[in-house]
């Protein structure tokens, strides 16, 4: 029924879509659905789509170690160290993902609080079957029942010890 806002044409990877940016008065369940009119005057609607919008304030979370590109060989454990922080209430739940999507079957755990504040860990072990890469994900969850995830931290897991590289010559600072 209500319109709630009007597209604007914006460009990704070279395909056209509209976007619009809604502010909902309240918590609740909507179905929302777009309304086009073509240039001959053709209207169309879209199926509708179901959104939940949540009271208060969403949690802030980011992975603080380890950085995103690091490597860890399988079988070493992978200390992850995550900042949780909820503006309006408290953290209720943080758990880590492994994939770009924080789908149940990707989860590696629920991290614990370290005794600092705002600050979680869960240790993980990569076995040889996660060689390649991780895409870590940490998804805080407050009272409320609101959830925010976390930037991805790509770590690779390698066979074998991490290589590692010194330069012994020339040294730093000679010129030629």
């Amino acid at each position: 029924g209500d319109k709630l806002g009007d597209g604007s044409r914006v460009q990704v990877d070279g395909q056209e879509f509209y976007r619009c940016a809604l502010i909902f008065p309240e918590a609740g369940d909507f179905k929302v659905y777009a309304f086009a009119t073509g240039y001959n005057g053709q209207t169309v609607n879209s199926a509708p789509i179901e959104i939940t919008v949540e009271s208060g304030e969403f949690p802030e979370v980011s992975i603080i170690a380890p950085l995103s590109g690091s490597d860890v060989p399988a079988g070493d454990n992978l200390e992850i160290l995550i900042n949780a922080n909820d503006p309006d209430g408290q953290i209720t739940v943080v758990e880590v993902f492994n994939g770009s999507t924080t789908n149940p079957d990707n989860s590696l755990g629920l991290a614990t609080p370290t005794g600092s504040a705002g600050q979680y860990r869960l240790n993980f072990t990569p076995t040889v079957a996660d060689a390649g890469v991780l895409n870590l994900i940490a998804r805080a969850t407050d009272d409320l029942g609101n959830s925010t995830d976390s930037d991805v931290a790509l770590i690779g897991v390698v066979l074998g010890a991490v290589p590692q590289i010194e330069f012994l010559s020339p040294s730093a600072g000679t010129e030629f």
